[in-house]
């Protein structure tokens, strides 16, 4: 399971494009005769059939056309529909823009600062132009391997979130989701907060150590589980921009109304009584009837274990 993207060729792939490169080899020789070069023939057969060698930044003065770089991403930033960053290589740096589904790469956390990648695309007034995702391929991943224990995953936004326990529990954002059965002991590459690849998913038994209820602060964030005594209906509010679903938990000694936000009032759209909820990182913080409620949102996750009884 991993961010990463590569457009690496099969045997078969590169059998026939050499055997393509070869027969053009072959007419461009016969059409230039001795006034060509092996070498620029070579080069111009390659070419023809789009198929591109890697160029340095430096080259890339007063040059179109489709180019191939390699180097490290620098200040990658994302706008609504496009994106960008500075490609540097050891002979320069160059700013590549990136439109259409090529943009979602920033959004979604697949390229980041450090990562070392190889791309493709339309060089026009020293900036380079990229639409499609697949000619980005990333060959490094910035950031530090951490190993620890994922308590739970769910869905915010563009991105999940997961619950990590090293020595304390953190939310990690991730593009993709940690798979059932949880707990799981893993192996990331995490950067800024943000979980870029995984390479092994364990599943472990790991008694984590929730707040009691009754021990909630108000406006603080929290750490609660309970099971599921009381369901409310699902609704639209501010002006239907959200949605919100209200349950009530039961750690056995007490409860509390807890406030679902968004994504996570879909993720227990299905719950039922009985259902165990863990909540991390809620918002604890006085309700407009003056009871102590727990908001679960963007900042949140969530996990449910059906009913245990």
């Amino acid at each position: 399971m991993s961010g990463r993207l590569e457009f690496d060729e099969n045997d078969s792939e590169k059998t026939e494009k050499n055997s393509s490169v070869e027969k053009r080899l072959e007419e461009i020789k016969s059409h230039f005769g001795d006034l060509i070069t092996d070498e620029a023939a070579k080069l111009l057969a390659e070419y023809s059939l789009g198929i591109l060698h890697v160029t340095k930044v430096c080259e890339l003065k007063n040059r179109r056309g489709k180019v191939l770089l390699e180097g490290v991403v620098e200040s990658p930033k994302a706008r609504e529909k496009a994106g960008s960053f500075i490609l540097k290589d050891d002979s320069g740096a160059v700013r590549v823009v990136l439109w259409n589904d090529a943009a979602e790469l920033i959004k979604t956390g697949d390229v980041a600062a450090g990562d070392t990648v190889r791309v493709k695309g339309l060089v026009k007034d020293e900036e380079v132009f990229i639409r499609d995702a697949s000619d980005v391929e990333v060959l490094s991943l910035a950031g530090q391997e951490v190993k620890g224990i994922v308590l739970a995953c769910s869905k915010a936004g563009r991105q999940y979130n997961v619950a990590f326990y090293t020595d304390k529990i953190e939310i990690l954002a991730s593009p993709f989701p940690i798979p059932e059965p949880l707990p799981a002991r893993v192996s990331a590459v995490v950067t800024d907060k943000f979980i870029r690849s995984v390479s092994s998913v364990e599943p472990v038994e790991f008694q984590f150590s929730f707040t009691p209820i009754r021990k909630v602060i108000p406006l603080h964030p929290c750490n609660i589980r309970g099971f599921v005594t009381g369901i409310g209906e699902e609704r639209a509010v501010r002006g239907g921009k959200s949605l919100v679903t209200e349950l009530v938990m039961s750690d056995g000694e007490d409860s509390v109304r807890a406030v679902f936000w968004d994504d996570a009032a879909r993720h227990v759209r299905k719950v039922a009584p009985g259902d165990v909820v863990e909540i991390y990182n809620g918002y604890a913080k006085i309700g407009r009837d003056g009871e102590m409620e727990v908001n679960v949102g963007f900042s949140s996750a969530i996990r449910i274990v059906k009913n245990l009884f």
